[in-house]
């Protein structure tokens, strides 16, 4: 575990099962709705950096792998990545269309993220 490991973690793990759930969920959650929101802002070209540095260069390694909330945590980010990578490239049609468009796939991502975070405080609990 990294030394920004330990930080986040020191800011986010709580005695109660409760706050811990909530603050990783909103943590994980404003990260997600960053790189959307960024990648509308830079017409799609920063989700592509982030991804490539986060998955290429940084990979998890192999052991890791085995924590089911990783799986979860990365597919997000894949699909926040994918989405502000699209919108960026597409901003006129998602604000012609943003009523229809967004809510699936922002509420895919809540859905993922909440479990990806339950997942990770069993993990913790666990250790």
């Amino acid at each position: 575990m990294g030394k920004f490991d330990v930080i986040i973690g020191n800011f986010i793990l709580r005695k109660s099962f409760l706050s811990t759930f909530i603050r990783l969920f909103l943590w994980n959650l404003s990260i997600d709705f960053l790189l959307i929101f960024v990648g509308f802002i830079t017409f799609g070209l920063f989700p592509l950096v982030w991804i490539f540095l986060m998955l290429g260069l940084a990979n998890p390694d192999l052991p890791s792998l085995k924590n089911a909330y990783l799986w979860f945590e990365n597919a997000c980010l894949i699909i926040s990545a994918t989405i502000g990578f699209w919108g960026g490239l597409r901003l006129d049609q998602i604000l012609e269309n943003i009523s229809s468009l967004l809510p699936p796939m922002i509420g895919l991502i809540i859905l993922i993220q909440g479990i990806a975070s339950f997942l990770e405080i069993l993990e913790t609990i666990k250790n």
